[in-house]
């Protein structure tokens, strides 16, 4: 296995630079960039960057890491395949028809009890979380999500 130092080494001579045009090109001293290059040293986050571009690398090589490889952002609109997503929307239709509120404002009032109930349920399991949270049963009576009866004038 290659250390630090061999891969500084190896990238430096692969640009066909010296140690010393190397040094001067990177504003340090001789013995500065051969204590690295050798081990005895380690060069600052600011340095493998300074090395990283002018041996053309990336300070991952230089550092030996492995490049971290992220799985694929879901589709914009994704979410609309969950299952759950027809329930939602006749909840913030509920919500928006009950208080007066436009579609933004409903979604803002599920957003917030959604974020209350992850932070004030997290022990909780799934199902005691479920019927904290499926809507009407779970509210007992208190009839937030009903209809306003309108008055009419006389």
């Amino acid at each position: 296995m290659s250390t630090l130092g061999d891969r500084l080494k190896a990238a430096r001579k692969k640009r066909g630079l010296t140690q010393e045009n190397a040094a001067k090109l990177l504003g340090v001293g001789r013995a500065t960039l051969a204590n690295w290059e050798v081990g005895r040293a380690d060069p600052s986050t600011d340095d493998i960057r300074s090395m990283a571009r002018l041996y053309n690398v990336t300070a991952d090589y230089l550092l030996d890491l492995e490049p971290i490889t992220h799985s694929p952002l879901p589709a914009r609109d994704s979410w609309k395949q969950a299952p759950d997503f027809p329930a939602a929307l006749l909840l913030i239709s509920e919500i928006q028809d009950a208080h007066g509120l436009s579609p933004a404002q409903a979604m803002d009032m599920v957003k917030e009890a959604s974020e209350f109930f992850n932070f004030r349920l997290p022990d909780m399991d799934i199902r005691q979380k479920a019927a904290h949270t499926s809507g009407k049963a779970s509210l007992g009576g208190s009839g937030i999500f009903r209809k306003r009866k309108q008055h009419k004038p006389k």
